[in-house]
């Protein structure tokens, strides 16, 4: 099963060359660049939210067998057959399909790694000559600084914007669906509890998706020298940083919230369990990426893939995310207990975490 992706992953990697060529034309390359990805990400979700709501299969394992196939021909090799044991089939696809298609993007890929390569790292030709030289106050300039460093950066907006991305997504989604027919296209019995008691966690898990803080430092790169000569305390380049990412996942929390209280029948507890989990989380994994990140920077980068996505920073703040995140699950399905205490425990103690560390970090000398 390990050979499946592979054909995906090299159409995923044909239509991010498409993006490269075709955004290297434009003025503003990013802002192109983003378009196109997320308008692929919106196509492919458009045809998986179709395709469940035209399953109309009592058991949700074939509904999305079915889908699955559908959406992959290719994928029916790996199913067992009247006609033939499911073995030739994988036999079939990693012989031939596997080896055929990814030799050929091999090919196409290694003639124009170099031009690609070129276009990637072509920046604008034009300028605005519009300038401000308008007098602010330290926190704001750095600020100022570190969101348009972050908006200015594909790689970086793509990867850790994506959690906030997908929650504005479902929280519209929601907004133009009942929940009765989420339900139903699910199989949740009872699909207003269930979202109810689980949503906290569920807008939690898609802002711990996106921390740019993570690599915030790191994606200084080689000018890190100009923050480290600054008369500057670290306190505030840190705050400017966390405050970046908070400003990000602000973004998803208030279209989730009000798309959530809108459409769901929740009592007091779980409206405030609503408003208040999600913050605690997001305190948390911002002030755990920026102090990950503090104490294992990487300025020696030559592309931002390496520090945005591979870098030990980022993808330990995921692992502690994911563990912050099925602890309560964990402790709801495994020990029974109920799951709005459990939340307001958890959510007190990544609080008390956050402040421990922001204090240890904020009181460094250097960075």
């Amino acid at each position: 099963m390990i050979f499946v992706p592979l054909i995906p992953m090299c159409i995923a990697a044909c239509m991010g060359m498409i993006v490269v060529a075709v955004s290297s034309y434009f003025k503003r390359k990013n802002v192109i660049a983003l378009i196109f990805s997320f308008a692929m990400i919106g196509i492919i979700g458009y045809i998986a939210v179709s395709a469940m709501k035209s399953g109309n299969e009592d058991s949700i394992e074939i509904m999305l067998s079915k889908q699955i196939t559908g959406l992959y021909p290719i994928s029916r090799l790996f199913v067992q057959h009247t006609n033939f044991p499911m073995y030739i089939g994988m036999g079939l696809f990693i012989a031939f399909f596997q080896q055929q298609f990814f030799y050929i993007c091999k090919k196409i890929v290694a003639m124009k790694y170099g031009l690609l390569n070129t276009l990637a790292k072509t920046t604008s030709r034009y300028s605005d000559n519009k300038k401000s030289y308008n007098r602010k106050s330290i926190f704001l300039a750095l600020y100022k600084k570190e969101m348009g460093r972050f908006l200015s950066s594909y790689m970086a907006v793509l990867n850790a914007g994506l959690g906030v991305i997908l929650l504005c997504v479902f929280s519209i989604f929601l907004l133009f669906n009942s929940v009765e027919q989420i339900g139903e296209a699910s199989g949740i019995g009872n699909i207003n509890e269930y979202l109810s008691n689980f949503a906290p966690l569920f807008i939690s898990s898609m802002l711990s998706l996106s921390c740019p803080a993570a690599s915030a430092i790191s994606l200084e790169g080689k000018n890190i020298w100009i923050l480290q000569s600054s008369p500057v305390k670290v306190k505030m380049i840190l705050n400017s940083k966390i405050a970046v990412n908070l400003t990000l996942h602000l973004i998803g929390y208030m279209i989730s919230i009000f798309a959530f209280m809108l459409k769901l029948d929740m009592n007091f507890i779980q409206v405030i369990n609503l408003i208040i989990v999600p913050i605690c989380y997001s305190i948390f994994i911002t002030v755990i990426g920026i102090s990950l990140n503090k104490k294992y920077p990487n300025y020696e980068w030559e592309s931002e893939m390496m520090v945005v996505k591979q870098s030990m920073p980022v993808i330990v703040s995921g692992l502690v995310g994911i563990i912050a995140l099925i602890t309560p699950i964990f402790l709801n399905w495994f020990l029974n207990l109920p799951i709005t205490p459990v939340l307001q425990i958890i959510s007190v103690t990544l609080l008390v975490i956050s402040s421990e560390v922001y204090i240890k970090v904020s009181k460094s000398n250097f960075i």
